[in-house]
C-alpha cells in the first residue's frame, strides 16, 4: 500500500488511465534484477527510470523481474559510431526499463528492440 508522500509523489502516474493506483502498487512491489554483464551505462539509465517510476523494492541479485542483458557490444552495434554510444546506452537503458515497469505494472504490450536499429544510419 502507498503511502500519502508516495501517491503525492506518483500523482501524475496513478492520474494514468493504463496505470492507475494498482499499477503504481504493483510498481512498488517490484524487485527487478538486472543481468549479469549489462553495459554499465544502460545500468545507470535503468535504474533511474525505474528508481523515478517507483520500483521501491529496487534492484535484487534475485527477482521476479529481470532487465534483459545489454552488452557493450549492444551499445557499439546500437550506436553505429563510437561518439554515439552514451546515446545508444540511453536509448537501450530507458526501452529495457520501460518493458520491465510495464511488465511490473502489468500494463501495455511487450515489445522488442529492433536489433537493427542503428544510430548512425538514422542521424546520418
Amino acid at each position: 500500500m502507498l503511502s500519502d508522500a508516495d501517491k503525492a509523489l506518483y500523482a501524475r502516474q496513478i492520474l494514468l488511465p493504463e496505470l492507475g493506483l494498482a499499477g503504481q502498487e504493483r510498481l512498488a512491489e517490484a524487485e527487478v534484477r538486472i543481468a549479469a554483464g549489462t553495459d554499465s551505462r544502460v545500468t545507470m539509465v535503468a535504474r533511474d527510470y525505474l528508481t523515478r517510476a517507483g520500483v521501491a523494492g529496487g534492484v535484487q541479485r534475485t527477482a521476479a523481474l529481470d532487465l534483459p542483458a545489454v552488452t557493450q557490444l549492444d551499445v557499439e552495434r546500437t550506436a553505429g559510431d563510437g561518439a554515439l554510444e552514451d546515446c545508444a546506452a540511453w536509448l537501450l537503458g530507458s526501452f529495457a526499463a520501460v518493458e520491465v515497469i510495464k511488465a511490473a505494472a502489468g500494463v501495455g504490450t511487450p515489445a522488442v528492440f529492433d536489433p537493427g536499429f542503428v544510430l548512425a544510419r538514422e542521424v546520418g
